[in-house]
């Protein structure tokens, strides 16, 4: 288990009392015992230390890449943070090599600092700095609970930034900052550590702001050899007296354009204003098929950081030839990233835009990518928190580039929105799920399946964000519609048994024990009827969902029977649910976070039939699996770990139960400070633990 601050103190405390009094029974009875507990008490201090301290994790390693020229530029910046400290900001029109600078400083200069972190500038700076996935931060992770709005997470990020860059040597990188006015840019500048800026925009518009030296204006190679040594290596080799008197007369009608340089090696050419003829002109330079249209079109809506090739090709339906061809004509660019071994595929923001120009991404056009991710984060709550924080970067920019749902897709598209409020990001589901219910009403009407499972879905954001109110209203709309409505497709039964299954849940809630169990057995005929109109379709598939429904139902009913007092029916069928979501795990040899559900409440039994040792080893088990997916402080964790503290304080192991409460107390005011209520259970359990403890010294007394 893991140790609060104060009994961490205490501990440290008694070992000092222990060393002092050696020939007192309380006192170590030999040098090795001594020892012992020293080793043990470094090792808590180690593990509350990394649990509690702040450092940045990851690193930008810029990947090597053909780079010629502009040394007079990077020893300028050198000599600015040297003799100015900064920022440093390098500006000019689109496309000339202010981020290939960047990324060539980092090569070079990397061993003068600890960390680089290199950001893309997206809509905001609190959005930027609140971005926990760009700069990831240990112990540091938004959540609505804890901080109620990014602007009270933005202070708090930030002054930890501040304090990290005071204490190592740390390089922030910011690409792409095309913005004129930002409140917070005083405040990003003023950080204490080198900052490197790329804009498009003349710095001097930023009044009032620090800037170091000035802005560095970036313009294109200035002399002859640099430009031998650019088109010896973008041509792949020395170009012959006619390719060279071209490529000189090129370079004067584009100004020495650096973008459009690289280009016009390959092959394309590229006007230094755009427009949509000029844009269709690039793209018509290169024979491109189908396929590498489609690929366009999507790699242009992703993050401006890019997406890894590996992912992108496991939600697409693009090759690795169609990749490596873009590549090589350098309409998209592949860097390799992290330790893992992936490489990160981007566009140039012009190129990007012009792709999005030409090829006019849309729902309809970019199906197989929406499904795709759909795909991917399907399964997302048996995921850890950190594989689905990868994820949210490309989920946003998907709900971004289509802000405006379809009907036909508002499954695919509310998979996305459930990936949101797993990772806690209520507010945003909240707003596109509403979308996505608008489109439906509108174009299915008010009496139709789909409508009615856009209704479940909306009251489940509510749900899940403790909105219980909202939720039940949204329940009720859903299961009405769904119990009156025609079937529209095979889901017909499965979303009628998942309204059916939600109700009987509030109607427990609410103590109507009967009409729970009415509702519940609704839902468990619905999976049969399920499992009957689909079988001929993917037996399969439909026996393993209908297998995990019918044992989430049969755990529904274990928890009617238990607060009935039917406590040895509800013991029997959650052993037998909870032995078939294991087989049905080894079966299909998925590791899943699922049966944690059914112990917690094998637990609840346990608890009332004083089976306290099994209970205790079972919740032990639970809070492993938690942490290790979902991390130590998230909410299942501390559901779980709640329930251990029960069954301590149910055995009468006060200390331990005293313990668990007070970290569950200090993480939920830390982590969680809005949820009132909850806050407030753990101190009144913690508080009987107390005097307990209290009555049990004035009996000894």
């Amino acid at each position: 288990m893991y140790l609060d601050d104060e009994f961490l103190v205490w501990k440290e405390r008694m070992f000092d009392l222990c060393k002092k009094y050696k020939e007192t029974p309380p006192g170590f009875r030999s040098a090795e015992e001594e020892s012992q507990a020293l080793e043990a008490l470094r090792l808590e201090r180690e593990d509350y230390e990394a649990r509690h301290s702040c450092r940045l994790e990851g690193g930008y390693q810029a990947a090597q890449e053909q780079f010629a020229g502009r040394t007079n530029y990077l020893k300028e910046i050198h000599r600015r943070f040297a003799e100015e400290g900064g920022p440093v900001i390098l500006y000019g029109i689109g496309g000339i090599g202010k981020t290939a600078l960047a990324r060539e400083y980092i090569r070079r200069y990397r061993e003068d600092y600890d960390t680089v972190q290199f950001l893309y500038y997206q809509g905001s700076f609190q959005s930027l700095i609140c971005d926990d996935v760009q700069l990831p931060i240990s112990n540091l992770k938004y959540s609505p609970d804890k901080y109620g709005n990014k602007s009270r997470y933005f202070g708090e990020k930030l002054n930890v930034l501040a304090q990290l860059a005071r204490e190592t040597r740390l390089l922030l990188v910011i690409d792409d900052c095309n913005v004129e006015f930002d409140s917070k840019m005083e405040q990003i500048f003023s950080l204490p550590c080198h900052i490197l800026v790329t804009t498009r925009v003349n710095p001097k518009i930023w009044a009032n702001t620090p800037q170091g030296g000035g802005g560095l204006r970036v313009k294109g190679l200035e002399t002859e050899e640099e430009w031998e040594a650019f088109i010896r290596i973008y041509r792949g080799r020395e170009p012959d007296p006619e390719e060279r008197k071209e490529l000189l007369e090129y370079r004067k009608k584009v100004n020495g354009h650096t973008l459009s340089m690289m280009l016009k090696a390959k092959g394309a050419e590229l006007e230094t204003e755009m427009s949509g003829r000029m844009a269709r002109d690039m793209f018509s330079r290169f024979r491109l098929s189908r396929e590498e249209k489609q690929a366009l079109r999507e790699l242009s809506i992703m993050p401006v950081q890019g997406i890894g090739r590996k992912l992108y090709l496991q939600v697409s339906r693009t090759s690795d030839q169609t990749l490596d061809r873009l590549i090589a004509r350098l309409l998209v660019r592949q860097e390799q990233r992290g330790e893992e071994g992936d490489a990160a595929l981007s566009m140039h923001p012009l190129i990007a835009q012009m792709a999005r120009m030409v090829f006019s991404p849309s729902l309809a056009n970019c199906y197989q990518l929406i499904q795709g991710f759909y795909t991917r984060v399907y399964d997302a709550w048996n995921d850890t928190y950190l594989e689905n924080q990868r994820l949210e970067p490309y989920v946003f920019a998907l709900l971004s580039a289509f802000p405006r749902p379809v009907a036909w897709l508002s499954r695919q598209l509310d998979g996305l929105v459930t990936f949101l409020w797993i990772q806690g990001y209520y507010r945003e589901a909240e707003a596109y799920c509403k979308k996505i219910v608008g489109a439906a009403e509108q174009y299915y009407g008010l009496e139709h399946q789909i409508t009615g499972e856009m209704y479940i879905r909306l009251a489940a954001v509510y749900y899940n964000s403790m909105d219980f109110s909202q939720a039940q209203g949204w329940y009720e709309k859903g299961y009405r519609v769904l119990r009156t409505c025609p079937p529209f497709d095979q889901r017909y039964y499965y979303s009628r048994y998942t309204a059916s299954s939600k109700m009987s849940r509030s109607c427990r809630f609410q103590g109507d024990y009967e009409r729970a169990l009415t509702l519940l057995q609704e839902s468990m005929d619905d999976i049969e009827r399920f499992r009957d109109a689909t079988r001929a379709m993917d037996p399969q598939a439909v026996a393993g969902n209908w297998e995990m429904m019918y044992q989430y139902a049969a755990l529904d009913k274990a928890k009617i029977f238990l607060k009935l007092g039917r406590t040895a029916e509800a013991e029997a069928l959650c052993r037998d649910s909870l032995e078939a979501v294991l087989k049905w795990k080894e079966r299909n040899k998925a590791e899943d976070f699922r049966d944690n559900e059914f112990r917690g409440v094998l637990v609840e039994i346990l608890l009332k039939q004083g089976a306290y040792e099994e209970a205790e080893a079972m919740c032990r088990a639970m809070v492993d699996k938690a942490v290790r997916y979902r991390g130590r402080y998230f909410k299942d964790t501390l559901s779980c770990r709640e329930q251990l503290a029960d069954v301590y304080a149910a055995a009468g192991k006060d200390q331990e139960a005293r313990q668990e409460y007070g970290t569950i107390r200090q993480c939920l005011t830390r982590e969680y400070p809005y949820q009132k209520e909850w806050i407030s259970r753990v101190c009144r359990k913690e508080a009987n633990v107390k005097v307990h403890i209290i009555d049990e010294k004035k009996s000894f007394g």
